[in-house]
């Protein structure tokens, strides 16, 4: 009896012991993480949430204006239960210069949207300083086309065609405008170019170029005249290439009387093999 409490006694010395170590060993653990560890997950999850962040219609209101204040244009969007009429004058180099809507209509088949333009009068002292009049009504959406009336100082505002509304403007001429792909972003064998244009030629022209000058691709695309209209260029590149190649995309505007080039956009695009 004596001989089995002894071994029973030594066999729960050797758990407690065993616990004790095994304890000691996760401390040890623990204390070689360092401290910042939690911080930086923290971190992490927090640029995650604001990545996935859904934006507000001011959001996109205020993306909306700052991507078009640029541009003489008119446009109309909904957004959450509303349809939006944005009317942008460009960018004016003095005071003196205003749009207003001053009147929308919403008729049977379309909604009517009456704008007023005012120019700085030649009596009027008007300051000298950059300034981008816009302005911006809503009214409950309705589905319907929209027709801008265009009453003052001008005759008529271009329209987007073919396409809702003004995406960010990465490069731009004065008669084409890029979204993308932004300057300096890899392409592959197989790339799109997407944007704008409003030319008096009615079309322009793009090239795509290697580092020695030698044409990969070339070709045209219909723009609009007065109006501006979106355009999407599919690009596939025939040649073997090395990866990381400098490649030169240019897009222009070609005078048929003189030959003369303008409304010239260039972008240097990386060549990668994906």
């Amino acid at each position: 009896m004596y001989k089995f409490s002894c071994k029973l006694i030594g066999i729960l010395l050797i758990i407690v012991l065993s616990s004790i170590a095994t304890a000691c060993s996760r401390e040890n653990n623990l204390s070689d993480v360092p401290a910042q560890t939690n911080e930086d997950a923290l971190e992490i999850m927090d640029a995650a949430e604001a990545e996935t962040e859904v934006k507000t219609v001011e959001d996109e209101l205020e993306e909306w204006i700052e991507n078009s204040k640029d541009i003489f244009l008119a446009q109309s969007r909904e957004l959450a239960g509303k349809q939006y009429f944005l009317v942008t004058y460009g960018r004016k180099k003095s005071s003196g210069y205003s749009v207003e809507i001053t009147e929308i209509e919403k008729l049977e088949d379309h909604v009517e949207v009456h704008v007023t333009f005012r120019q700085p009068q030649e009596t009027e002292n008007a300051e000298t300083l950059i300034t981008y009049p816009y302005a911006l009504e809503s009214i409950d959406a309705t589905g319907l086309p929209v027709k801008f009336v265009v009453h003052g100082a001008e005759e008529y505002v271009p329209q987007l065609l073919e396409i809702d509304y003004l995406q960010p403007i990465v490069a731009q001429a004065d008669g084409i405008k890029i979204f993308s792909p932004p300057p300096g972003t890899q392409v592959g064998r197989r790339f799109t170019v997407e944007g704008i244009a409003n030319v008096v030629e009615g079309n322009f022209q793009y090239k795509l170029t290697d580092s020695f000058g030698k044409t990969l691709v070339a070709g045209y695309s219909t723009a609009a005249m007065g109006d501006w209209k979106y355009f999407v260029l599919e690009l596939k590149i025939e040649e073997n290439l090395p990866v990381g190649s400098p490649l030169q995309l240019v897009l222009f505007t070609q005078n048929a009387k003189d030959g003369s080039i303008s409304e010239q956009i260039i972008l240097e695009l990386p060549f990668a093999e994906i």
